[in-house]
């Protein structure tokens, strides 16, 4: 329901925390979509804490405080959840931040779905360093709606860290199932996630890092190492917690074992003083000897554990965790002797000449292109530099002879990680890889590839994507957290990557693409055209349409025959209900052994094809905003929406806009280009808004020239 709008309550306990509160409050309020109320617990603070709530209070009509005695963080958010009257509640600490869109995003997915709960994922922040890491642990987040009782039990309990600052809860799902904090103890959030798992019928999963974790080495749960207090108040947090799971099927108290051992022994090697380990491990069997044997993933510091553990008693925890140690040591004897040998060569060379030239910055401009392909933005951009002028050196890492010798670097070279590592100014276009780390100092632009139809990133949990490659999201993070810049095809398309990318808004260029430029430059150019049509074999007299579908998540990582083609044209009943005769002209993708379009054309540029196209039929490609810049009719094939909006999304207002250009078989989509007007409202609405427009907010030599005159040159 895109006019949803629910009711959220926001729950902020906070202890002398003055140093972090106003940036915590900042996140809150400032978000794109607005709570309806904020309730800070002002738990005992004796610094500036009561001062900055009040100005708060005084700013905003939503926001209320309330002093209490000190009593811990659960005591805190027990006594909120009697005052808040909204429909959907959420916790924070207030030492952590949220990304601005994530209440906007809850507010998406929760009026969609209904749920109990909702679940994103989080990021770790270190202050020091102002760095992000994304943990990235919880695989089960692609799902989006789940539903069956069992399947969320297993998925919430088997999350890595148990904190409930991530969720957004349905308000009469806590007060109906009783759910609360324990009270007076450190792990006061263990009992509450647990009723919560248990009790939960109807979960949504969003699949991106939308709240920050400070990494707080002064915080309650990594303080006091020294004493038995950790020890005693963790076996406290987990019999109140299992009394919830000592009920349920073996599979969801396996699930549980496994969480209780995990933490067992990183807490046995962290927080516990050594005179006090062995009491705590037979606590530790009392409670959670007798539930099954749990499955330990392979982290040495825990495996070295238990390997310790083993001979320091006879109880049915050594067993039990000894098991499973010795069940770990052969996986990993199997998997490292069925592994095949992994090349070397270019990561020790990346290594090198990071560690070694990451600090000397010298005057130069790198192209990386779309993946070393002399193709799209990157190219057009390398060709506007060659003709400008450019007073300092540029080359573009590629093996295509279409790069004149003198600028041609071979990406598998020295050479080409000597340039990635000194040059002021390093253009990618695409993902950059994980083994390239951005130096100090440099600047790293990714002209990307195109304006969204489809959700980027964050914007969609990419159900099939990270079903089938684990790593998926926390490498696109990483990815994107190395980029100095991104650029847009104008200003108004920013938000869908400030969104989607979690990209600031003030790191994104609206300088248009140099491959739509070029488009406009061209778009009267009737020699050139003619040339082209000559060249590739196509009278002047012949009516092209480009047909450029796009790649489907759901085919990512399938074989081929057992990829799902249904969407595709039919070229036979599209051309049965056109009354005059076209070429049809498709460029190559991996799906094409199972097409029926008859021209498929690798040797004509996507550009080149649009100039000599009098139609473009794609889907969710972005290259219909090309086409649109230049005043072609694009016609839009939906075949397979429903899979579509399972396996990745749309954005909704976009597809609002393509609606009159829109068909879901091939009989209306002729209809569209029969009565297609290029002058009408709707076309040139869509032209104005999502397209290049020659007076851009920029120029990206202007650019990279201010670039390279600002960085600390050293020769």
């Amino acid at each position: 329901m895109s006019d949803y709008k629910m009711k959220l309550s926001v729950i902020v306990p906070t202890y002398n925390t003055e140093q972090y509160l106003r940036r915590c409050l900042d996140s809150i309020v400032n978000q794109t979509f607005t709570p309806y109320e904020v309730v800070v617990i002002n738990d005992g603070s004796t610094d500036s804490t009561e001062e900055i709530l009040r100005e708060f209070k005084e700013s905003y009509s939503f926001f209320n405080y309330v002093n209490v005695p000190n009593g811990g963080p659960g005591k805190a958010r027990n006594f909120a959840l009697t005052m808040v009257t909204g429909d959907h509640v959420m916790f924070f600490d207030s030492d952590d931040f949220l990304n601005l869109h994530a209440f906007a995003k809850c507010n998406e997915m929760i009026g969609k779905y209904d749920p109990d709960m909702l679940i994103f994922d989080y990021l770790r922040y270190f202050p020091d360093e102002d760095k992000y890491t994304y943990p990235n642990h919880d695989k089960f987040l692609y799902n989006g709606l789940i539903t069956n009782s069992e399947k969320i039990k297993k998925s919430l309990l088997s999350i890595h860290t148990m904190f409930t600052t991530r969720l957004v809860f349905r308000t009469d799902f806590l007060q109906s199932n009783n759910i609360r904090y324990g009270d007076g103890y450190y792990y006061e959030d263990f009992e509450f996630w647990t009723n919560a798992a248990v009790s939960c019928g109807r979960l949504v999963t969003l699949y991106a890092p939308l709240y920050s974790v400070q990494a707080n080495a002064q915080s309650l749960t990594r303080t006091k190492t020294d004493s038995i207090k950790h020890a005693v108040e963790y076996i406290n947090g987990l019999k109140a917690a299992k009394v919830y799971v000592d009920n349920q099927s073996t599979a969801v108290r396996r699930t549980f074992s496994t969480y209780a051992a995990r933490k067992f022994t990183h807490y046995y090697n962290t927080r516990i003083p050594a005179y006090y380990k062995i009491h705590f491990l037979k606590s530790y069997l009392r409670v959670m000897g007798s539930y099954p044997v749990p499955k330990l993933e392979s982290e040495t510091g825990r495996l070295h554990t238990l390997r310790k553990l083993r001979g320091k008693t006879g109880s049915l925890l050594n067993r039990q965790l000894y098991r499973a140690y010795l069940h770990e040591m052969i996986r990993r004897y199997i998997l490292k002797h069925n592994e095949s040998p992994k090349p070397v060569t270019s990561i020790t060379a990346n290594r090198r000449y990071y560690e070694n030239d990451g600090h000397v910055v010298k005057p130069v401009v790198l192209f990386t292109g779309f993946y070393y392909e002399y193709v799209g933005n990157s190219k057009y951009l390398f060709e506007q530099l060659l003709s400008s002028g450019f007073k300092y050196d540029f080359y573009f890492a590629s093996k295509d002879v279409q790069v004149p010798d003198r600028y041609r670097v071979d990406p598998d070279s020295d050479r080409f990680y000597e340039l990635l590592y000194t040059s002021a100014v390093v253009l990618f276009e695409g993902w950059i890889p994980g083994r390239f780390k951005r130096p100090e100092g440099k600047i790293w632009i990714n002209l990307w590839h195109g304006t969204p139809y489809k959700r980027l990133t964050f914007d969609s949990n990419e159900h099939d994507i990270c079903k089938r490659d684990k790593n998926h999201k926390k490498l696109s993070f990483n990815s994107l957290n190395k980029m100095s810049y991104i650029c847009t095809d104008n200003a108004y398309v920013k938000k869908y990557f400030e969104s989607g990318f979690m990209f600031d808004a003030s790191r994104l260029l609206a300088f248009g693409y140099p491959r739509v430029k070029y488009l406009i430059d061209n778009k009267d150019n009737e020699q050139l055209k003619k040339e082209l049509r000559q060249k590739f074999g196509f009278k002047d007299s012949d009516y092209i349409i480009s047909y450029l579908p796009d790649l489907r998540d759901y085919n990512y990582k399938t074989n081929i025959d057992k990829c799902d083609f249904n969407y595709l044209l039919d070229e036979k009943a599209f051309a049965d209900s056109i009354p005059f005769d076209f070429k049809m002209i498709s460029k190559s993708m991996p799906c094409d052994v199972k097409t029926e379009i008859s021209n498929i054309r690798d040797d004509i540029e996507t550009q080149n094809l649009l100039l000599i196209s009098n139609c473009l039929i794609t889907d969710y490609s972005s290259v219909m905003f090309d086409a649109l810049a230049i005043d072609i009719p694009v016609l839009i094939i939906e075949k397979d929406y429903e899979k579509y909006e399972l396996s990745r999304g749309l954005q909704d207002d976009i597809r609002t806009d393509l609606s009159p250009f829109t068909a879901d078989n091939e009989r209306e989509l002729a209809e569209i280009l029969l009565s297609y007007d290029t002058a009408g409202t709707a076309y040139q609405n869509l032209k104005n808004r999502y397209c290049y427009k020659p007076d851009a907010d920029g120029n990206y030599i202007e650019f990279i020239t201010k670039c390279i005159q600002q960085a600390d040159i050293q020769n």
